[in-house]
């Protein structure tokens, strides 16, 4: 194989190293800082399924004191602040400037104060690897073999790579403005605030926090003891979600219960058995509802059309059992929220989710 076949490959993957600034697989060495004060209260009712009760351990204030409570139960106690909580700061603001403030507004139960925390520290542990992985595509571009240069089509996609980089990197740059004056210490803490909003029951977080997006590969040694808390609380979290109205929360569950997965699966699925009665029942709510898969989203986004994907076949008792829950997630699952369908480019899906913590979207509050 000729080096100029080679190329685009290579080069994506030292984007996708930089770009694992918003990814999983790309994560942060951090010491166990204590938990976070003020945790929300515990999540979750019981709900039967099947007849028979599932059961898991409950959301706590802390690690040393968890209480067992079923995963299925899919009403949330809402913490959201009885009176209008005060707006969140400005996007730009530096970070130190506003850690204090948000902080105690989180330990006194604002999830949104704790969502805005969780976020900004979480970027700025990981601005070092979008620029190193930036630096290093604009590099292997600069230096691509000269014999590429001349096809017209491959010009203009570096083209548009070598602007996704610039922008990348001007993105880091003001972060890493924004960052300055935290210790590792503070961004260390981003998982416990994670959890924190999520227990508060502020719907973006729960799903963000459920979803595993809080960890980062690189750190699992550091994390056990917050993963271990993690697997007992993820499918709760992440089903209260969807009863408040989360359409992305049905296609993680829908995803995660289906009983076929990939080499890689997410956290979300180590933490959740499969189910191929319930991911049927979730996969018809999502049809009904006009809930895309995130497969099928996500060539929506390229201008693609994939047929949706068949479920696992099902015997006829298990067929008859799936209608059941499908009555029952129809009830225990009013509304969702329609789907957007926009994709954005990271650096800008991160400041969506930064702003996404200002949501009056509580569990519970509908």
């Amino acid at each position: 194989m000729k080096k100029k076949d080679l190329l685009i490959p290579v080069v994506m993957l030292a984007f996708g190293a930089g770009i694992g600034f918003w990814t999983r697989d790309r994560q942060q060495a951090t010491a166990l800082p204590t938990p976070p004060d003020a945790i929300g209260t515990s999540i979750g009712d019981t709900a039967a399924t099947g007849g028979t009760e599932r059961t898991a351990v409950a959301a706590a204030n802390s690690v040393a004191s968890r209480e067992a409570s079923p995963p299925r139960g899919d009403r949330t106690a809402s913490a959201a602040p009885e009176s209008a909580p005060l707006p969140l700061p400005p996007l730009d603001a530096k970070i130190a400037d506003i850690y204090d403030t948000l902080k105690d507004r989180a330990r006194r139960g604002d999830g949104k104060a704790a969502c805005r925390l969780a976020i900004e520290l979480q970027q700025c542990s990981e601005r070092d690897f979008m620029l190193q992985g930036a630096d290093r595509a604009t590099r292997m571009m600069a230096n691509r073999p000269t014999e590429a240069r001349a096809d017209a089509q491959r010009q203009q996609w570096e083209s548009r790579m070598l602007d996704y980089a610039q922008r990348q990197v001007d993105y880091a740059i003001a972060l890493d403005d924004r960052c300055k004056g935290l210790s590792e210490t503070q961004t260390a803490e981003h998982v416990d605030w994670w959890r924190t909003a999520a227990l508060s029951g502020h719907v973006p977080s729960m799903v963000h926090y459920a979803k595993g997006d809080g960890f980062r590969l690189r750190a699992t040694l550091d994390n056990l003891d917050r993963l271990s808390v993690y697997k007992d609380e993820a499918e709760r979290l992440m089903r209260a979600a969807a009863a408040a109205g989360s359409a992305e929360a049905l296609q993680q569950l829908q995803q995660s219960y289906a009983d076929a997965r990939g080499p890689r699966g997410t956290l979300l699925q180590q933490a959740i058995a499969p189910d191929p009665v319930e991911a049927a029942a979730v996969s018809a709510l999502m049809g009904e509802r006009n809930v895309p898969t995130p497969e099928i989203e996500a060539q929506r986004g390229r201008g693609r059309e994939l047929p949706a994907a068949e479920p696992a076949a099902l015997d006829a008792k298990q067929q008859a059992h799936s209608s059941e829950r499908l009555a029952v997630l129809r009830s225990e699952w009013p509304r969702t929220e329609a789907t957007t369908g926009a994709h954005l480019p990271p650096w800008e899906q991160v400041d969506a989710d930064r702003r996404a913590c200002d949501q009056d979207q509580f569990a519970g509050s509908r």
